[in-house]
């Protein structure tokens, strides 16, 4: 039961960041309709897949943005964000697979306190549709309610990799959603080998094995090569390649 025990408390921390993370979006959502009056704010990512933890950032796309590339729009949205005053750090990187606006926002959560709430800004130049974060959420909660034990053990595996500084791409660790990625082909593949009830019906019996692979035999890093494909497709399939870096709210 140490498993569900630790997704409870991770989602009870999550459910008192809810006001301060609300906050942060209707600020951005204020400043970006005051350069774009079309323009709204869609939220994707482990916010709106459940998969949240307390350090995860929020990730919003900006949908009904004036036509012009991503990245040109993106460094106005840079240059206004920087005049802000609730805005404490601006990263703009416009030569990612899917350019993003890194924002790191000062929202009030006590008398003469103040909390630091990370958002990762995009912009849909086409169709909703095609964005692959935005496409990525359906999917993603239909496979949490095939297989319950997805959730609370992708959770604990994103909380363990923070842990070990492997959670950033470009120092060689997992994304979020290859990370989600992951967990699910290991399911699947328990659920194909094992007889009897699933292996993704049970969060508690599917993690001794999940983690007894890293020490298995050469024939059982075979059994990986799904999860492997998986992992390698991640960038492809609505992870956009976001670091989670070890960040917290901070007061």
């Amino acid at each position: 039961w140490e498993v569900w025990r630790f997704v409870q408390a991770n989602d009870e921390l999550v459910r008192r960041q809810a006001q301060l993370r609300q906050r942060a979006i209707d600020a951005l959502a204020m400043d970006v309709r005051s350069a774009w009056p079309c323009a709204q704010l869609q939220i994707y990512g482990s916010l709106a897949t459940g998969l949240c933890t307390p350090a995860s950032d929020i990730d919003v796309v900006i949908i009904g943005a004036p036509h012009a590339p991503a990245p040109q729009l993106l460094h106005a949205l840079h240059s206004l964000m920087q005049s802000r005053p609730h805005v404490v750090g601006a990263q703009l990187l416009p030569h990612a697979q899917v350019p993003i606006l890194k924002l790191r926002c000062a929202v009030a959560c006590a008398e003469h306190q103040v909390a630091i709430v990370d958002v990762d800004v995009s912009v849909c130049v086409s169709s909703p549709g095609a964005h692959h974060g935005l496409a990525s959420i359906s999917p993603t909660l239909a496979a949490q309610r095939e297989l319950p034990a997805l959730r609370p053990l992708t959770i604990c595996l994103k909380h363990f990799l923070a842990m070990l500084g492997l959670n950033q791409t470009y120092t060689g660790g997992l994304c979020a959603h290859a990370t989600f990625l992951l967990v699910r082909a290991f399911l699947l593949h328990e659920a194909r080998r094992a007889p009897g009830p699933a292996a993704g019906d049970s969060a508690p019996e599917s993690a001794p094995s999940f983690v007894s692979l890293r020490d298995g035999p050469a024939s059982g890093v075979a059994t990986g090569t799904d999860a492997g494909a998986e992992c390698q497709r991640a960038s492809g399939e609505g992870a956009r390649g976001h670091e989670w870096a070890d960040r917290r709210f901070q007061a």
